[in-house]
């Protein structure tokens, strides 16, 4: 049984808190987690399966989406071997303008994510189960759709972990379209009057979990996605 709880309980979450926080872990499953609510943290990381497509990246700011930018906590990221990293801090201060991220690369993409950030007194923990790694299976990679043969392109994807994402979003340059879909059904079709024929049409399918972090003020969140994208021919 893995456990979703920080590294160190935060201060302020109590021994009721510590105990619930136990019990959601049982469960596996993603965890809001708790906190001050006094920092607004937008966190996110991807994966394209391989580790140099790997990437993680936390914003954080003072009290609201447009508060100043915090450039001094410790932000904690720890998967589910235990495996802790802190994230460093990138940032550009131009005049009145200050931008910023916590971020890592290069790393393998586990099971999900749990994630610490301190500052002061201020602090948030939370855990995301991340989708597993995203391989579209139909169509066929450098391949040809020929538009007379079929009524619509089904597009299809596996999970590596057996597991369906919250959201899939799926994008193909050349015809201009995209769709949001929810609860991940595994499957897609496009009308065949929606694509234009030409070489090198690109298919993205992007497969994310998301949570609002209960320990961060209003609009704060964490997003984990996986993503493939391939090339084919339309005739």
């Amino acid at each position: 049984m893995r456990s979703h709880l920080p590294l160190h309980t935060p201060r302020g979450i109590g021994l009721l808190g510590a105990a619930s926080l136990l019990l959601l872990a049982a469960c596996g499953g993603s965890d809001p987690g708790g906190g001050t609510k006094t920092l607004y943290v937008n966190a996110a990381t991807a994966s394209d399966g391989s580790r140099d497509g790997t990437w993680i990246v936390v914003e954080v700011r003072e009290g609201s989406s447009d508060g100043a930018i915090v450039d001094d906590a410790v932000v904690t990221v720890t998967d589910d071997e235990g495996n802790a990293r802190r994230l460093n801090f990138s940032g550009v201060s131009i005049g009145n303008f200050a931008a910023g991220v916590y971020a890592d690369t290069d790393f393998d993409f586990k099971g999900g994510t749990r994630l610490e950030v301190e500052r002061g007194s201020d602090h948030l923990f939370a855990y995301l189960e991340h989708p597993g790694i995203t391989t579209i299976t139909q169509p066929i990679a450098n391949t040809t759709f020929r538009r007379t043969e079929h009524e619509a392109l089904r597009i299809e994807w596996k999970d590596a972990r057996g597991r369906s994402a919250r959201f899939v979003h799926i994008k193909l340059d050349r015809a201009d379209y995209e769709r949001t879909l929810e609860n991940d059904p595994g499957f897609h079709e496009v009308e065949v009057n929606r694509l234009k024929p030409g070489a090198n049409e690109t298919l993205h399918v992007e497969r994310y979990n998301e949570i609002q972090l209960a320990g961060g003020v209003t609009g704060s969140r964490f997003r984990a996605t996986t993503v493939h994208r391939i090339d084919f021919d339309v005739e």
